[in-house]
């Protein structure tokens, strides 16, 4: 049979800790072997396990941070710079301090001519505009949802049909076993 102290967690449960070996010596205390090292009231407070103390205070490594952390902290810090793009393809320059200037024009199309030189059109390229203004919505706003109905022949409900032939007596057997217990 396992021991255990005969200490109450902060909840009121009992302690799930192995108690200290009898005859140990913590902080010139020699334990009754009843309690853990929590709850052996004979202990001295500086001998108890401190749970407000960090990693780093207690001398280990300090948590590696999340990369979602890293990546939140890094957008949150650099709002502008990551939206800037999204403004610019509808036409728009976000400065600095949060504030929209309006630009000559959008996105815009490009062409290659036949000695290999980009060339700039005339023409907005709206379906950027339109793909930039839905990613800045998609994220301020979520994504709409869209809701998809299935139904069955005419509009009505979906038949469903068990096909029991494919199983062998085993799986068979199992089965209403199963279905016993779930009763059950």
């Amino acid at each position: 049979m396992r021991r255990q102290c005969k200490g109450e967690t902060r909840s009121g449960k009992p302690c799930g800790a192995p108690p200290l070996k009898p005859g140990t010596v913590i902080a010139g205390v020699a334990v009754s072997g009843e309690w853990c090292r929590q709850h052996d009231e004979d202990l001295p407070s500086s001998a108890k396990i401190d749970r407000t103390r960090t990693p780093e205070q207690m001398g280990g490594r300090p948590p590696l941070p999340k990369p979602t952390d890293v990546a939140r902290r890094l957008v949150e810090e650099n709002v502008a710079a990551v939206l800037r793009p999204h403004f610019k393809a509808l036409g728009l320059h976000l400065n600095d301090d949060g504030t929209i200037t309006p630009l000559e024009r959008g996105a815009i199309i490009t062409g290659e001519s036949k000695e290999g030189t980009v060339v700039p059109s005339v023409i907005e390229d709206l379906a950027a505009q339109i793909a930039a203004a839905e990613k800045l919505l998609d994220r301020v706003y979520g994504r709409p949802k869209q809701q998809t109905e299935i139904s069955g022949p005419d509009g009505g409900p979906l038949e469903v049909r068990r096909d029991l032939s494919r199983l062998s007596a085993d799986d068979l057997k199992a089965a209403e076993e199963l279905a016993r217990k779930l009763e059950a």
